[in-house]
């Protein structure tokens, strides 16, 4: 199937300038945080008085993810129906997903392997598979129609076929986090494109049934679970991470103790600039500073939310209800591990914390939501 543009009741206009503004304040934000957190750590990786070198390092992602963001506003998200290039962009996902186990390009660190590097640039496919899954899903859902999406064999069942695949193969990884993302998104999708509730019951067992299968076999996954079932878990222990993180919070109280005062990154929680660095706004700029950051989160994903209510087409509400939902579930996992509200699952901050992967990302996911926005069907207020 050639791409051909579609006549709409709408021409394209500009982008919502808005959302685009609220996710570069939130990467300088993570910026900002990123550097107050990882001068010793820096020092440590990159040599003696190189206190800035992760700082440096971030800044040049958000340069190449802005970059990205305003290259993927200005596609046209209908090319997205082309199954020419959705087979390219599956078949690339599922190499590099592949790749990640051989070298010379495959990298393992701790345990895990998660990375493609060649020279100096490292990157993790599974970052890039959710925006892969988020296309693929859309435009199966919306060449279907909610017609077909009603039946389990023709419509549910087909479409959950991508996104299982992709979570075996990032499961593989050792990365469960990014499995829930996923299939979580993948079921909402699913869902608003006119599934049957007992089929998405259907679809839903058969992914608890997944998770707990992936859990049951991992004794890394079940000493966490177990320790954060635990009251008070062995602090010099298993619950070394998470109880920093407690303490992190505790210590900034209601206005924090000010910008680089914190104590929990001098080593007391291990790589505090990426995963947990929410933990380090709680310490250094308290209460208020969390509620804030997670305030600029709700309205962005707010905003997603109403560009796809207000799309011109199911490709557009799907694609943009989905790169919202990703980055709003990210946002969720993240802030309900570092409060211990979820056992501990590594999974990084959409914009805040350090990485060029996950950063990138976000960046390209906001930058779908933007090219959505530009054949909205009326003005977002909000």
């Amino acid at each position: 199937m050639r791409y051909v543009k579609r006549p709409m009741t709408i021409a394209p206009g500009m982008i919502d300038s808005r959302l685009a503004i609220l996710a570069v304040m939130l990467s300088l934000w993570g910026l900002l945080m990123v550097f107050s957190a990882s001068p010793e750590i820096s020092e440590k990786n990159f040599g003696a008085g190189n206190y800035f070198g992760y700082t440096l390092r971030q800044a040049k992602f958000i340069v190449a993810g802005i970059g990205l963001m305003f290259a993927t506003a200005f596609i046209d998200y209908h090319r997205y129906e082309s199954r020419r290039l959705l087979r390219i962009l599956f078949a690339v996902t599922v190499v590099a997903l592949i790749a990640v186990h051989f070298p010379p390009f495959g990298q393992t660190f701790n345990n895990a392997s998660r990375w493609l590097q060649y020279k100096s640039i490292r990157c993790q496919p599974a970052e890039f598979a959710k925006i892969t899954m988020v296309i693929l899903i859309a435009a199966q859902i919306a060449r279907r129609g909610e017609e077909r999406m009603r039946s389990f064999l023709d419509g549910v069942f087909p479409v959950m076929l991508f996104p299982a695949l992709i979570s075996v193969l990032i499961l593989l990884q050792n990365d469960l986090g990014s499995v829930v993302v996923i299939m979580g998104v993948a079921i909402f999708l699913i869902y608003i494109g006119g599934a049957k509730i007992k089929h998405l019951g259907l679809a839903g067992m058969a992914a608890a049934a997944f998770g707990v299968a992936a859990i049951l076999i991992s004794p890394k996954r079940i000493t966490r679970i177990l320790t954060w079932f635990i009251d008070e878990p062995d602090f010099y222990g298993s619950g070394w991470q998470i109880g920093n993180s407690k303490i992190a919070f505790g210590s900034g109280h209601i206005f924090g103790c000010g910008l680089t005062d914190g104590l929990q990154k001098l080593s007391f929680l291990p790589e505090i600039h990426k995963e947990f660095i929410l933990a380090n706004v709680g310490e250094e700029f308290g209460f208020v500073g969390v509620v804030a950051t997670l305030a600029l989160f709700t309205i962005l994903v707010v905003k997603g939310l109403v560009t796809a209510k207000n799309a011109g087409d199911p490709l557009g509400r799907y694609i943009a209800f989905g790169a919202s939902c990703v980055l709003g579930l990210e946002v969720l996992i993240n802030t309900y591990v570092v409060l211990d509200l979820i056992p501990n699952k590594g999974m990084a901050m959409p914009f805040l914390s350090y990485g060029g992967s996950s950063l990138v990302a976000s960046f390209i996911l906001a930058g779908l939501i933007l090219s959505v926005s530009r054949w909205t069907e009326k003005d977002i207020a909000l």
